[in-house]
């Protein structure tokens, strides 16, 4: 993204582009909703982080169709350094938005994968599908995948074809608590091994 696009973007959001924000993408497309990590999930873990790295500022992201689902999520946090961008976004702001993220939690979508474009880092969660098709490119990422015997059950040789599944345990499976636990030390190993300005 240009510094212009920069600038418009972070123009309709109430942070600053230089200071350490996290984008949370809940969603997961119109194709199934059942590729989402369940929304309480994505509240514990961000209340979490906030209260462990209150620096952060944690910028929620969505189409105006996913509004009032990132809304109840967001509502449920209800703390300063929680934004709620939802719906407020074009596809290049959104662009710009992850680009100038220290990291990005999100559901296997669309942010993933401009994320992975940009070689940022990357918490992600898969269950109906797999990330050994879909996953990040970029290595220093934290990838769940619990591969349980009926996941993948969205298949690429079967052009995604919907599943009778209405109870996404692949996902359920995946704690807050052991993605926390995993996010410390990642995170923290990482500002360890940055090089020192």
């Amino acid at each position: 993204p240009s510094a212009e696009e920069v600038i418009a973007a972070f123009s309709k959001i109430n942070i600053d582009s230089k200071e350490p924000f996290v984008v949370v993408n809940p969603n997961a497309g119109p194709m199934s909703h059942l590729r989402r990590w369940p929304a309480e999930y994505f509240a514990e873990l961000t209340l979490a982080l906030a209260q462990k790295y209150p620096e952060f500022t944690f910028l929620f992201v969505g189409s105006k169709q996913e509004a009032s689902y990132v809304s109840g999520i967001v509502d449920e946090i209800s703390i300063p350094n929680v934004v709620n961008s939802a719906g407020m976004l074009s596809f290049v702001d959104l662009c710009a938005i992850i680009f100038k993220s220290t990291f990005i939690i999100t559901n296997d979508s669309m942010p993933l994968h401009l994320a992975s474009a940009y070689n940022k880092d990357i918490v992600c969660f898969f269950g109906p599908e797999t990330p050994r098709f879909y996953g990040p490119l970029y290595p220093n990422s934290l990838v769940y995948f619990e591969d349980i015997p009926c996941s993948p059950c969205l298949m690429t040789w079967d052009n995604k074809a919907g599943t009778d599944c209405n109870d996404n345990i692949c996902l359920q499976q995946i704690l807050p608590s052991r993605v926390m636990q995993d996010i410390q030390v990642w995170h923290d190993g990482n500002k360890k091994s940055s090089p020192s300005e």
